[in-house]
């Protein structure tokens, strides 16, 4: 009887000692499973960083002007395709405000110019609707020549100002698209 029940001690001893080692290579696994967790965070947040970066370049390079010939409002090549990048990014970041304010030169009469302006803010509201942009996530307007710099007679800064600057407003951020 004794020696059975030395033999049940030695066995359970046994067991406690694989137990023991058992829990020890599960906590080593836990360790190592909970650094490498870590390691991935700070990955994540890291690779949410760059695209945060990224999403600001990206508006970055977007920052270039929309212009117009003397006395037109339809978009050139290049600015439709500038905008049609604009409405890619805009379709991704749903809750992006836009407003749209068209300008002139200060050539030709005020209600010319401000009607002009307006057509001009329209025709990229079109573009970007167009291109997949909610109207209702847009506000337009002329403003015509009043908050023109150009000195009277400078045609090459007239040029700067046959423009429509796009202002995006995402939640609570702030950025100007010209």
């Amino acid at each position: 009887l004794a020696g059975t029940w030395l033999i049940e001690q030695v066995g359970q001893a046994d067991a406690y000692d694989e137990s023991l080692a058992s829990l020890a290579q599960t906590q080593s696994e836990l360790a190592a499973s909970q650094s490498s967790l870590t390691q991935l965070e700070m990955r994540l947040e890291a690779a949410e960083v760059e695209q945060q970066r990224l999403a600001q370049m990206t508006l970055d390079q977007l920052q270039l002007e929309v212009l117009f010939r003397t006395g037109e409002s339809q978009l050139t090549a290049a600015g439709n395709k500038r905008l049609q990048l604009l409405a890619s990014w805009l379709r991704s970041s749903g809750r992006t405000r836009v407003a749209i304010a068209g300008y002139a030169d200060p050539r030709g009469s005020e209600p010319a110019n401000l009607a002009l302006s307006k057509a001009r803010a329209e025709q990229v509201a079109l573009a970007l609707e167009n291109a997949g942009v909610s109207r209702a996530r847009m506000t337009v307007s002329g403003k015509g020549e009043a908050l023109s710099h150009a000195l009277q007679g400078d045609h090459d800064a007239y040029a700067l100002e046959r423009r429509v600057l796009i202002e995006l407003q995402p939640e609570g951020q702030f950025a100007t698209l010209q």
